[in-house]
């Protein structure tokens, strides 16, 4: 059997993890460590997990570090991430609103994701490839499929992670947590199909119960015209987390498009509100537009949808211990 990442075995991992009704769907979840699933296998229920606008409390309760000055230099030296397709130069015409607040619900839930990075060299020479994230609960922060796994290659490090919620610049008003382990599915790693293109991390603190949360929610229907709002942190800003708002222009099956500016904001939340849940997202932000390719990928921008698998996935992943 062929090893991948931090010495899982594909193979076994996936006899053991996956059910049966996911193993032909592309949706068979994978862990970094082959751990943590097992217990929630039948874990579903519904079509709505609602979001939380956290509660006060002092920050150690929560287990989040802060970082110093030799931290910042590193962050300084951030290597962009960028999604797979051609560069997106002709963009949308919609404009991005900074977010000043970030410690305000649901900018809080929001969160700079680095990794792959060596913090103990000189900043000048330092890189960090990152993403944006979205709590899902007190330890889970759903991201892209890009962000955890190479398809074709393996796991990211783990444990070179840290996840910065409401990041703001020089400014880290939560600190930062540490990634314990990494999910994503079968057909984003075996063959890097763009709508499968999603993942989650699992952290060492519980800071999300500070932070807050979002909801998600998935429907078999058209979302055509539904509100598209996208926070997270762009490629060619320094750090800061900025917003776009539209409304989805073609909805598929697995993927939704929306003429909002994304660059960079691989991983980012797709969210509006859908009753009580309030930010409430329907799908991960992943691709911008591409000119090689035809009907919607060449005008708009889009996402990974989230369906009843990848509904299922979310709640076993935040379930699942650490």
């Amino acid at each position: 059997m062929k090893r991948i990442g931090f010495g899982v075995v594909l193979g076994s991992a996936l006899a053991v993890l996956a059910p049966a009704a996911f193993a032909a769907s592309g949706h068979a979840p994978m862990s970094s460590d082959g751990k943590g699933l097992s217990a929630v296998e039948s874990a579903s229920g519904g079509k709505v997990s609602r979001s939380f606008s956290g509660r006060p409390g002092a920050l150690k309760d929560f287990g989040a570090e802060f970082g110093g000055d030799e931290e910042l230099a590193v962050l300084k030296a951030i290597e962009p991430s960028r999604s797979i397709g051609a560069p997106n130069e002709d963009r949308p015409r919609n404009r991005r609103v900074e977010i000043v607040n970030t410690e305000e619900f649901p900018a809080s839930a929001v969160a700079l994701v680095t990794f792959e990075g060596d913090d103990n060299i000189d900043g000048a020479e330092a890189t960090r490839k990152r993403c944006t994230g979205w709590f899902i609960n007190k330890d889970t922060v759903v991201t892209a499929g890009s962000c955890v796994y190479r398809p074709g290659d393996g796991w990211h490090d783990y444990l070179t992670y840290k996840i910065y919620p409401g990041r703001n610049g020089k400014t880290s008003p939560y600190g930062h947590c540490r990634a314990t382990r990494l999910y994503t599915v079968t057909y984003w790693a075996l063959e890097g199909r763009d709508d499968y293109d999603y993942g989650a991390i699992k952290l060492n603190c519980n800071i999300g119960n500070k932070t807050g949360w979002f909801g998600y929610f998935w429907k078999s229907g058209s979302l055509k015209g539904r509100r598209a709002i996208i926070t997270g942190y762009p490629s060619d800003k320094k750090l800061t987390m900025w917003q776009s708002k539209g409304n989805v222009t073609v909805s598929q099956p697995r993927r939704v498009f929306y003429p909002n500016e994304t660059v960079g904001m691989t991983g980012a939340p797709v969210y509006s509100k859908r009753g009580k849940c309030d930010p409430c997202a329907y799908a991960v932000n992943t691709y911008e537009r591409d000119k090689d390719k035809r009907g919607p990928f060449r005008r708009y921008n889009h996402g990974t949808r989230i369906t009843q698998e990848v509904f299922t996935n979310l709640n076993r992943w935040k379930r699942a211990l650490k």
